[in-house]
């Protein structure tokens, strides 16, 4: 996978200390609390179907766990078909790795396969044919998180730093809402580009002036703690679809009530809901 700029482009590689933390339970009090939707609701209105995923008859999904590049990550899978399950589907990790686990998935009846190596994560619909990206489903699933919790888009000044494939998706979800958007990446190039193919596209000045302008921030960068508090409003809404987060631990602390941020389950139910509501809807 090659990004805008033909460079080899890889999937943030979690740790299994991330992968453990996780309660569903617990992340969708916090979910509901922010954004008045659990995780399973925020799938369903991102699907645009008639009813909840967990009601489609014959759907069985599968995760492969992957042994290409860098290896398995410990608990990876097992937490992918966790978030499915919590969603309501059928899903079941495969007890062979690789091919032979997508040969394993197909004879059990699998409807969609999540695999993910060191340079794509995606879902694969084998019955439409048709692939997700994890990039897009994350960055469609914390916008949308971050609309509702902001109450809509429009009007809002919104920054988006890092413009790798999220930051991108995050970027075009945000301009469809809004008249005009700031960026801000560490390559200036990247931000440079988007500002030429896209109107309403503003390239910020300073990061820290943009981030003290800004009503919503999205933190779709790589780097970590490099966001003081001091630079944010006191209102801020702030989605960080990145990994590591961008807030200092300061900032953290501050905001951790206004801030959308998971390793994995936002990204998961997008990807079952963009395939599941594409070839259902």
């Amino acid at each position: 996978m090659e990004d805008s700029k033909g460079r080899v482009a890889h999937v943030t590689r979690l740790m299994q200390r991330q992968l453990m933390n996780i309660d569903l339970f617990q992340y969708d009090q916090e979910l509901r609390k922010k954004t008045g939707k659990n995780l399973e609701q925020l799938a369903w209105e991102r699907s645009g179907l008639p009813r909840p995923l967990g009601d489609l008859q014959g759907e069985r999904m599968a995760v492969i766990p992957v042994t290409a590049g860098h290896g398995l990550i410990s608990g990876f899978s097992d937490t992918v078909s966790l978030v499915l399950r919590h969603l309501g589907l059928r899903s079941d990790v495969t007890c062979n790795h690789d091919i032979a686990g997508i040969g394993e998935a197909a004879a059990n009846g699998a409807t969609v396969l999540f695999c993910a190596d060191d340079r794509l994560f995606l879902a694969l619909d084998l019955r439409g044919g048709k692939y997700i990206d994890n990039a897009r489903a994350t960055a469609e699933m914390f916008m949308l998180a971050v609309e509702k919790m902001a109450g809509g888009l429009k009007g809002k000044k919104i920054l988006i730093i890092g413009l790798g494939k999220v930051g991108v998706s995050c970027l075009n979800f945000a301009l469809a809402k809004n008249e005009s958007v700031h960026i801000h990446d560490i390559r200036p190039e990247r931000s440079l580009e988007a500002s030429q193919i896209n109107n309403g596209v503003v390239v910020a000045g300073t990061l820290e002036k943009a981030c003290r302008e800004a009503e919503i921030v999205i933190d779709a960068s790589s780097g970590e703690g490099f966001i003081p508090a001091t630079w944010l409003r006191d209102d801020v809404i702030i989605g960080a679809p990145g990994i590591p987060l961008g807030l200092t631990n300061d900032a953290y602390h501050q905001f951790k009530d206004r801030l959308i941020h998971d390793p994995l389950p936002l990204g998961v139910a997008g990807m079952a809901a963009i395939i599941l509501g594409t070839r259902n809807g």
